[in-house]
This record gives structure tokens, sequence and C-alpha cells, in this order.
């Protein structure tokens, strides 16, 4: 997360301790034509064997607990689920060769925000299946456009 984060001319911090559910505070320091340093807060998972409903959506389990640390408004700053399908042997997430002038990364990550989502606090639900978009890649370009929010400037 660190490296695309990072490629998009991102800061990353990692809130020390962790309290509200929160693993990444991401920070774009160059925001141009704008009034503030637009900043996203994310909860990061990974999959080894990810689930699609209709080869359309990740589905992926999320403890209640979790869930009601990104669902709903009411937050200063967004907040998004980012699930990052990883593959099965840790050896095969990044490759690199000698004489290769790439560094490649397997993964293939999702993102949604649960604002629209009512928390399920009180209710007795351990857990709550979320369904983040195929189309909602976390690539460079994608967490830019999760940065500028026109509202805000």
């Amino acid at each position: 997360m660190s490296l695309i984060a990072a490629s998009a001319g991102l800061t990353v911090a990692k809130p020390q301790p962790d309290v509200d559910g929160i693993d990444l505070f991401l920070n774009y320091p160059k925001a141009r034509g704008t009034r503030y340093r637009p900043q996203i807060d994310v909860q990061v998972k990974t999959v080894r064997k990810p689930e699609y409903a209709d080869n359309k959506e990740l589905t992926y389990s999320l403890a209640a607990k979790h869930f009601n640390e990104l669902a709903g408004t009411g937050f200063d700053t967004p907040r998004y689920l980012i699930v990052i399908h990883v593959p099965q042997d840790p050896c095969d997430y990044i490759h690199a060769e000698e004489e290769d002038t790439e560094l490649r990364v397997r993964h293939r990550g999702y993102w949604v925000s649960l604002e629209d989502h009512t928390p399920i606090v009180g209710t007795g639900q351990k857990s709550k299946t979320v369904r983040l978009p195929r189309a909602n890649h976390v690539t460079p370009a994608a967490l830019l456009r999760l940065m500028i929010r026109p509202e805000a400037s």
C-alpha cells in the first residue's frame, strides 16, 4: 500500500497507537489549486483467496468492530476500506531480477467507502459482508482522485 501511495506523491503515516481501526493516514502535500492538505484514512485488509459476486465485486467479511469504525458519516476525514488480493506464496509478492530495471509487485487492490452504510452497533451481528466493486482498483491515480475533493477547497 505504501508503495502505491508513494508513487502517487502521497505521504504515508501509521497512527500510533491504533485506537480506531485506521491503519494508514495518506496525505497529499502537493495538492494544486486547493487551500488544504487533503488526507484520507484507510483500513487495509489482505486476502489470499478472494471471493467475487457475479465477477463484478470482491466480497469481504469484515468484523463488526472494523465495519463500525468505517461506516456512516461524522468523520472529519474520509475513510476507506482497502482490500488487497495478495499471492498465495508471499515469495511471489515482489519480483525483481538483477538484470531487470523493473520491480514488479503482484497484487490487486480494491477500495470502497462505507459512508453510506449504517453502523451495526447493538445488533449482535459479528460481521458484515462488504462489496468492493472491481472497477475501484487501488492505483496511484485512484488514490489521488480520492484525495481531491472539490467541496473541501
